[in-house]
């Protein structure tokens, strides 16, 4: 009977022994009927590492066999999927042009289509998809993304110093522009307000009481709440409000 295994999946992995290069990499594993096996090879003109990973599913001709290769860093530069039955690829992806940092810079699918790729300080910051169109980005003096402009639109992030994100903005190719989302937090570094595109307004309060828990309010833009109430040990006590179906909690069970 199959149904006690599947309740119970039990997983054996074994790992290359010995002193070689690849000591301690995984060679087989299995977990119920599913096989797993590894195996590893060096180019040492090329400086490459190819993984061949074999799928077994529902006998040793089905499944699939996946190399992955790797270049002197550890760089991902081509990953192949074939078929095992019928010997026929079903998926391959090429890295290349590999800047000093050994980042792609071009990606090349199996259809042919490639994926372009420009990095700055910070990232990337331009990247033209399989369908030709490009994306472009901006960083502020703290490498972080600000904005991204995607055929005449562009998104912009605005930060606090405490890299809290205080609003996002959206300008159209007309160049009228809409805040998608806007937050405002407290000392502590917590949401205390937010508003959506339609200036919904939630907000978010926190009190302690008399005997010690912490019950946190929010209050959505409908006017409907959620309140959450915890025990000293951080557990939670009981939720309620007009906005939620009211539970309560057992720090061991729960009703």
């Amino acid at each position: 009977d199959d149904w006690p295994r599947s309740r119970h999946p039990r997983s054996i992995t074994r790992f290359e022994g010995g002193a070689g290069t690849f000591q301690g990499f995984p060679v087989a594993r299995t977990e119920n009927q599913l096989q797993t096996n590894w195996s590893y090879s060096l180019d040492q003109a090329n400086k490459e590492r190819t993984t061949t990973v074999r799928l077994n599913e529902f006998g040793p001709a089905m499944g699939s066999t996946t190399a992955i290769v790797n270049g002197e860093a550890g760089e991902l530069v081509k990953e192949t999927v074939t078929d095992k039955l019928s010997s026929l690829v079903m998926n391959e992806t090429v890295y290349g042009n590999f800047d000093e940092l050994h980042r792609p810079q071009l990606i090349t699918y199996y259809d042919n289509t490639p994926e372009v790729i420009g990095y700055g300080c910070c990232g990337i910051d331009s990247l033209t998809d399989r369908e030709g169109v490009a994306t472009t980005y901006t960083y502020d003096d703290l490498k972080r993304r600000i904005s991204q402009s995607r055929l005449g639109i562009e998104t912009h992030w605005d930060f606090n110093a405490a890299d809290n994100l205080l609003a996002v903005r959206r300008k159209g190719t007309d160049t009228s522009e809409v805040t998608l989302q806007a937050a405002a937090y407290g000392l502590d570094g917590r949401v205390q307000s937010s508003t959506n595109a339609l200036l919904g307004l939630t907000t978010s309060s926190r009190a302690i009481l008399p005997g010690g828990e912490l019950q946190r309010t929010i209050t959505h833009p409908n006017g409907g709440t959620l309140i959450d109430t915890y025990y000293l040990d951080g557990q939670l006590d009981s939720i309620t409000g007009t906005s939620a179906f009211p539970e309560s909690f057992n720090p061991t069970t729960e009703s």
